[in-house]
This record gives C-alpha cells, sequence and structure tokens, in this order.
C-alpha cells in the first residue's frame, strides 16, 4: 500500500490520464484494505487452514531473508512443508500475489528505501537487492513507482 501511495504522489501524469490514473490507485488501494480487512473475501470462500497460513508467513519471511539469492519456489515450498502448487496457492490466497511477486515487490520496495536513505547508485541498489540485469531492475522499477 505504501508503494501505491509513493506512486499516487509521484504521478507523472496530467489532466485527464493522470485523473484515470490516481481514480486507479484509489481502486487498488480499497482491493488491499478489504483484503487486509476481510483476507478470505479474494479467495471466493475458499479457506485456508491457519497452520498453512503460518507456512505461507514463514515461506514470506524465507524469501526476504537473502533478496540476492532468494530459494527456488520447489526448495522454499520444501522448507515449510507444502508442494510447490499448494504453497503458490495459499500464498495467493494471504498475499494476493504469487511467490515471485511478493519477491519482487518485496526487492524493489528494498531498492526504493536504499535509494531514499543512503547515498548509493541505482546499479549497487539493483545488485544489492538481488537483480542482476540492470534494464530488467529499470523496468520493473519505474512499473512500480513510476520512476
Amino acid at each position: 500500500m505504501r508503494a501505491i501511495l509513493h506512486q499516487m504522489l509521484h504521478c507523472p501524469y496530467h489532466g485527464l490520464t493522470r485523473q484515470f490514473f490516481l481514480e486507479g490507485k484509489v481502486m487498488e488501494l480499497f482491493s488491499h484494505k478489504i483484503e487486509q480487512l476481510d483476507p478470505g473475501a479474494a479467495s471466493h470462500g475458499a479457506t485456508i487452514k491457519s497452520s498453512d497460513t503460518e507456512r505461507v508467513h514463514q515461506a514470506a519471511q524465507l524469501l526476504v531473508h537473502d533478496l540476492e539469492n532468494p530459494p527456488n519456489i520447489m526448495t522454499l515450498a520444501n522448507s515449510v512443508g507444502l508442494n510447490r502448487d499448494k504453497l503458490h496457492r495459499c500464498f495467493r490466497q494471504v498475499f494476493g500475489l504469487s511467490p515471485f511477486e511478493y519477491l519482487r515487490n518485496q526487492r524493489l520496495q528494498t531498492a526504493m528505501l536504499l535509494l531514499q536513505d543512503e547515498e548509493i547508485n541505482v546499479t549497487q541498489a539493483a545488485i544489492m537487492v538481488g537483480y542482476a540485469n540492470m534494464s530488467h531492475f529499470t523496468k520493473s522499477f519505474k512499473s512500480m513507482f513510476g520512476k
């Protein structure tokens, strides 16, 4: 939600395009807030066991523990005691994102904080969060933050 607010505050558009962009971001914020208030709302009635929820949160912690070298999906699933498909499905129910999307968002948010708080350049920030391809990092960063 912080990333969405940042995108809204630094909206690169003007006029009607800006209005549409901001309205879309407001709807995105509402969606996240609704999901926080009622985590099962997006899962269309499917329930997830509390033990699976705990495993998903454990998986999320493992993903962000070492952003430069995160575990692959099979290693991650084995580490938390779920099979790959169940981890992916439960992860999406808990966070509304796939494990890869969650990792990407965490990497980009960390890079943003590094660039704001420290005197490092974009290349250094990208490497610190695990991006080897600078153009891919730049494209992802711009897509998330609008700059």
